[in-house]
C-alpha cells in the first residue's frame, strides 16, 4: 500500500516535470526566476559557512578534516 503523501508528492513532481516537457534546465530557471522576483529571505548558507559547491550540488568544507553541512 502506497503511503497518501508520497502519491501526492509523486503526483506534483509528474505535473511539474510534464508542465516543463521533462526538461531540468526549464524547471530550475523558473524556480530561479520565482526566487528572484519573490519577497521572502533567501539564505545561502555556503557563503554563511564557508563552503564551496561541487558540481554535484553539495556542500564541502573548504579546508580538509572540517565538517560540511548539507
Amino acid at each position: 500500500m502506497e503511503d497518501q503523501v508520497i502519491h501526492e508528492i509523486r503526483a506534483i513532481k509528474d505535473r511539474l516535470a510534464s508542465k516543463y516537457n521533462y526538461d531540468l534546465r526549464a524547471i530550475y530557471n523558473d524556480i530561479a526566476q520565482k526566487q528572484k522576483i519573490s519577497d521572502r529571505r533567501i539564505v545561502n548558507r555556503i557563503k554563511n559557512k564557508g563552503l564551496t559547491r561541487r558540481s554535484s550540488g553539495y556542500a564541502v568544507a573548504e579546508r580538509s578534516g572540517a565538517p560540511a553541512n548539507r
